[in-house]
């Protein structure tokens, strides 16, 4: 399955700890992952995405987040709060 957009229900999953949607055709990472506060791992590799919401930095568990291979150039400033972050994987965008 190929997903447009991240499934609505997710949204509901307050506990979840890890989130993987590597390999889809995502264009956008909606705001509302930032909610998913219980979150330490999130995937979004090998997708289309040009850009994540800065809301991630606020995320105190994430310590793993990938982002390889999509649209991205920029990286928001916020994401430096989130201060468990211990891994970022954000090869093969289009940094300048």
């Amino acid at each position: 399955n190929q997903f447009h957009a991240v499934p609505p229900c997710v949204r509901s999953m307050t506990r979840l700890r890890v989130l993987n949607m590597d390999n889809n055709a995502l264009q956008r990472m909606p705001e509302w992952v930032a909610d998913l506060s219980k979150l330490e791992e999130a995937s979004f590799s090998n997708n289309q995405i040009a850009n994540f919401p800065p809301k991630l930095g606020s995320l105190q568990h994430l310590r793993d987040l990938r982002v390889a291979h999509n649209a991205m150039d920029t990286i928001p400033s916020e994401l430096g709060d989130a201060t468990a972050l211990t891994r970022l994987r954000i090869s093969s965008n289009r940094f300048t």
